[in-house]
């Protein structure tokens, strides 16, 4: 999935969003929360549940990143919280947003990466599914 080539080239350092990679008020290895994906694509609701499990385990195999659990996160999702609140209630540094949208006959995922801290977005990508 090229999402998650995209996110690990960002946390070693090789995407030019920021010179040297990681934010300065880092000081162990990034932890990330992915947020439960958004969109209504397939069958039901319990498939973006099941795309957002997918994409936690994948990311999970990166040593460069530690990941907050999924049920930790869709337990979050309910309580409407910021990008800055949901860091500070995980320990995460940055909040990945997933939104499918299907239009006509073609599916599109927008991936968005930002600084809990900061609340800006550090990184980007649109896919064509």
């Amino acid at each position: 999935m090229r999402t998650k080539i995209g996110l690990a080239a960002y946390f070693a350092g090789a995407s030019g969003a920021r010179p040297g990679g990681l934010s300065p008020h880092q000081s162990e290895k990034p932890r990330l929360a992915v947020m439960p994906v958004k969109g209504q694509f397939g069958k039901t609701r319990t498939d973006a549940d099941a795309l957002t499990r997918a994409l936690t385990a994948e990311l999970g195999r990166f040593s460069q990143i530690g990941i907050v659990a999924a049920a930790t996160m869709f337990a979050l999702a309910k309580r409407h919280l910021t990008v800055k609140e949901i860091g500070r209630t995980t320990g995460a540094n940055y909040v990945l947003e997933v939104a499918v949208h299907s239009q006509d006959k073609a599916m599109h995922a927008f991936a968005h990466l930002v600084d809990a801290e900061e609340e800006v977005e550090v990184w980007s990508a649109r896919y064509d599914l």
